[in-house]
C-alpha cells in the first residue's frame, strides 16, 4: 500500500534548509477655471463685415457707439506716456473698483474720446488702462475685426487676475510679499516684472514642496519599516496572516522595497497562495530590474524557482535558480551561489535526475567549506543523505545525515538538530526498527516544541502517524495525523493540511473504511487544487485509484491511476511515472492480463534503473519473479528472483532471506518438475 508521506525536498526562499515531510529534509522581500458666463452676438461695422465676437455681459449701448465710430477706418500712433497716476474706477460689471498705477502708452491718438470713455465705463476700468489694452491688441497685430471681442477678453482676464491676486494663500511670508510686488508691477502695467516676481515665489514653493516630499518619503520608509518590525512579530508567533497584512501595509508605504515584497511573497508561499507569491515575486524581480540591482533580481529569482518547484514547474524552476546562479557569480556572492545551487539541486532530485543532484550538492558543500560556513556545510550534508537514501545507500545515508546533526549540535542550531532527528527516525523506519524511528520522531518533536515551533510538530506528528500506521496502531495513527491537521490550520498551512489528509485517508483506507479514505483523498485533492499543486494533485488520484480498486471498480481505478501518470509525465516525474506504472501492474494482475502487467513492471524497472533506485529495482523483479512463475516460466522466475536476491544482499536489506527461502523452493519445485 502507498504512503502518502511527501517525498520531495521543500525549499524556503533563498536559504539551505531541510523539513522532515516523510523523511525528506531539503533545503532550499486639477486646477480648476473660474466660470465665466458668456454670449455671442453678431456686430455689423460699417463695411458690412460680419464679426462673430465673444462678450463678457456686453451692454448693447456699445454696439450703437460702434456704429456711429468708424471703428474700422481709424489709424492709431504711438503717444507720449500719461504722467503716473492713481485712479479708481468702479465698473458697472466688475462689482468691485480696478486700481490703475504707472505710465500707460496710448496707441490710438485719433480714437474719439467718447469711445474710450464708453469702454472704460462697460468695461468697468478706467481710459488708461483700456489704452494699455489697445497698445496690446497692436502689439499682438490682432486683426482690427477682432478688436472688441479681444478688449473684452483682456479685461476679463485683467480683473480676475486681480481677484487671484488679492486672494493671496500661503504660510510662507516671502512668497506672500513676492506675489503683492507682483500685483504691484501687474498694476502698474510692467508684466515682465511681474512675470519674472511670480516665477521666483514659484521657485520658493517648488523648493518647500520637494522638502516636505523628502520629509513625507522618509516618515513612509520608517512607516513601512515599522510595519515590517510587527510582520516579523507575528511570524515569530506563527500569526502568518497578521504578518501578511503587516507586510501587505510596509510595501504599499514603501513600494521600492524588493525585500519587503520578497518577504510578502515567501508568506503568500508559506501559505499556500502560490498564485499571489507567483505575483509578488514577479513585482520584486521586476522592481530589480528596473533598479538595475543584480542581487535584487538574484533572490527574487531564487524565490520564482521556489515557487515553480512546488507547483510541479520544474523547467521554470530550473530556469529561475540557474538565473540566480549567473546573477550570484557576476557579483562573486559566493554564499548565494551555494544557496541557488542547493535550491537547483532539489529540483534534479525531484525529477529523479539523482546524479545531477549529487553533482549539484556537492558543489554547494565545496563552496560552504572553502567559506567555513558550516550551517551551510550541515544543510548540505542533509541533502545528500536524501540522494543516498533514495538510491537505497542506506549507509552513506545515515552517515550524512549523522555528520549534519554533529556540526548542528556543535553550533546549537536547535531546528536544524530535530530536522536531522527526524531524517534518522526515517532511516530507522526503513531498516523496520520501528521503536528507534519512534524515538528519534519524538526527540525532534520535544525540540521543536521547546522552540514553538508548530511547522516541526506537525511534521513529527505526522510522522509518526506513519510509524503507528506501519506498526497497525490504526488507533494512534490516526490520531497523530490529526493532531498534524490541527497545527497546519492553526498555521493556515494548506499544503500540509493537503498531505495529512492524504495520511490520514490511508488510515482509514487500511482499516476498510473506504468511504472515509476517499472522502480524505478527495479534501487533499481539493486543496491541492486550489494550490495549483501538480504533484499533489497526481499523489491523489493515485490514492484515489487505489480505493476504487480496494472496491473492485477496476475502470475507474485505471482511470485514476492513468490521470496521476499523465500528470507526472507532464512535470518529468520519473519516480512517481513508474509508481504509476506498478499500481497499472498489479491492476492488471488483479484482472489476469499478465502480458499488459509484465509490459508495466518492465516499464517500471527502465525508469527505477535510470534513477538508481536499487531498491525499487529489487522489487520489480520480485514482481516480475512472481508473473513468470504463474506463467509456469519457472527459470525466468528464478533469474529474476537472483537479481532481486543480488541487489537486496548488497543494500543489506531484509527482504534478502525472504528471497533466499523463496530461491530454494523454487528450486525444489524445478527439481521435482524435472524428475
Amino acid at each position: 500500500m502507498p504512503r502518502h508521506r511527501k517525498d520531495e525536498g521543500t525549499t524556503t526562499d533563498m536559504d539551505n534548509q531541510f523539513d522532515s515531510k516523510g523523511g525528506k529534509q531539503n533545503i532550499g522581500q486639477g486646477d480648476h477655471a473660474i466660470g465665466k458666463q458668456e454670449n455671442t452676438t453678431n456686430l455689423t461695422v460699417n463695411q458690412g463685415m460680419q464679426v462673430k465676437t465673444r462678450t463678457v455681459l456686453l451692454g448693447v449701448g456699445l454696439a450703437a457707439v460702434l456704429l456711429g465710430a468708424g471703428l474700422a477706418g481709424w489709424h492709431f500712433f504711438a503717444s507720449p506716456p500719461v504722467q503716473q497716476n492713481s485712479i479708481s474706477v468702479n465698473g458697472n460689471n466688475s462689482g468691485t473698483a480696478i486700481i490703475v498705477r504707472g505710465n500707460f502708452t496710448v496707441n490710438n491718438p485719433n480714437a474719439p474720446p467718447e469711445l474710450l470713455a464708453q469702454y472704460a465705463k462697460e468695461l468697468g476700468a478706467t481710459e488708461q488702462l483700456v489704452n494699455s489694452f489697445f497698445g496690446t491688441l497692436l502689439k499682438e497685430k490682432v486683426p482690427r475685426d477682432q478688436w472688441d471681442s479681444k478688449l473684452r477678453e483682456i479685461a476679463a482676464n485683467y480683473k480676475e487676475l486681480l481677484q487671484r491676486m488679492e486672494a493671496v494663500q500661503s504660510e510662507d511670508p516671502q512668497v506672500v510679499k513676492l506675489k503683492k510686488e507682483a500685483k504691484q508691477a501687474i498694476e502698474a502695467g510692467d508684466y515682465a516684472k511681474a512675470e519674472e516676481l511670480l516665477n521666483q515665489a514659484e521657485a520658493l514653493d517648488l523648493k518647500a514642496i520637494e522638502q516636505m516630499e523628502k520629509t513625507a518619503k522618509q516618515r513612509r520608509i520608517s512607516a513601512a519599516a515599522t510595519n515590517a518590525e510587527q510582520a516579523r512579530l507575528q511570524e515569530v508567533q506563527l500569526h502568518y496572516a497578521k504578518a501578511i497584512e503587516y507586510w501587505q501595509k510596509a510595501v504599499k508605504l514603501d513600494p521600492d522595497n524588493v525585500d519587503g515584497w520578497n518577504q510578502l511573497g515567501i508568506l503568500f508561499r508559506h501559505t499556500g497562495e502560490l498564485a499571489r507569491a507567483e505575483e509578488v515575486f514577479r513585482k520584486a524581480l521586476a522592481l530589480g530590474e528596473e533598479h538595475q540591482d543584480k542581487k535584487e533580481q538574484a533572490v527574487s529569482s531564487g524565490n520564482l524557482g521556489n515557487v515553480y518547484q512546488t507547483l510541479g514547474e520544474l523547467d521554470k524552476a530550473e530556469e529561475m535558480h540557474k538565473k540566480a546562479i549567473v546573477l550570484n557569480e557576476v557579483l562573486g556572492n559566493k554564499e548565494g551561489i551555494s544557496s541557488s545551487y542547493g535550491n537547483l539541486g532539489i529540483v534534479y532530485e525531484i525529477r529523479g535526475e539523482l546524479d545531477k543532484a549529487e553533482e549539484i550538492y556537492k558543489k554547494a558543500l565545496a563552496l560552504d567549506e572553502a567559506l567555513g560556513r558550516k550551517e551551510g556545510i550541515a544543510n548540505t550534508y542533509g541533502n545528500l543523505g536524501n540522494v543516498y537514501r533514495i538510491r537505497g545507500e542506506l549507509d552513506q545515508a545515515e552517515q550524512m545525515y549523522r555528520k549534519s546533526l554533529e556540526i548542528s549540535e556543535a553550533l546549537g542550531l536547535k531546528e536544524l538538530i530535530a530536522k536531522m532527528y527526524g531524517n534518522l527516525g526515517v532511516m530507522s523506519q526503513i531498516h523496520g526498527d520501528l521503536d528507534k524511528s519512534e524515538e528519534m520522531h519524538r526527540k525532534a518533536m520535544e525540540i521543536d516544541k521547546a522552540l514553538g515551533n508548530k511547522e516541526g510538530m506537525a511534521v513529527n506528528y505526522g510522522e509518526l502517524g506513519l510509524v503507528y500506521q506501519e506498526r497497525g496502531d490504526l488507533d494512534k495513527a490516526e490520531d497523530m495525523h490529526k493532531q498534524a491537521i490541527a497545527l497546519n490550520e492553526d498555521m493556515g498551512r494548506k499544503e500540509g493540511m493537503a498531505t495529512q489528509y492524504g495520511n490520514l485517508g490511508i488510515v482509514y483506507k487500511t482499516r476498510g473504511e473506504l468511504d472515509k479514505a476517499e472522502q480524505m483523498f478527495r479534501k487533499s485533492l481539493e486543496i491541492n487544487k486550489a494550490l495549483g499543486s501538480k504533484d499533489g494533485m497526481a499523489g491523489q488520484y493515485r490514492n484515489l485509484g487505489i480505493v476504487y480498486e480496494a472496491r473492485s471498480a477496476i475502470g475507474k481505478a485505471e482511470e485514476m491511476f492513468i490521470k496521476s501518470f499523465k500528470i507526472n509525465a507532464e512535470l518529468g516525474r520519473k519516480k512517481e511515472m513508474a509508481q504509476n506504472y506498478v499500481d497499472l501492474g498489479l491492476l492488471y494482475e488483479t484482472r489476469d492480463d499478465l502480458e499488459q502487467a509484465e509490459q508495466m513492471r518492465w516499464n517500471a524497472l527502465v525508469l527505477y534503473e535510470s534513477l538508481s533506485r536499487k531498491e525499487d529495482i529489487a522489487n520489480q523483479y520480485v514482481k516480475l519473479a512472481g508473473i513468470y512463475e504463474k506463467r509456469g516460466n519457472l527459470d525466468q522466475a528464478e533469474e529474476m528472483g537472483k537479481k532481486s536476491l543480488h541487489l537486496y544482499q548488497e543494500m543489506q536489506h531484509p527482504n534478502a532471506k525472504m528471497i533466499q527461502q523463496w530461491l530454494d523452493t523454487l528450486a525444489w519445485q524445478k527439481s521435482g518438475a524435472s524428475h
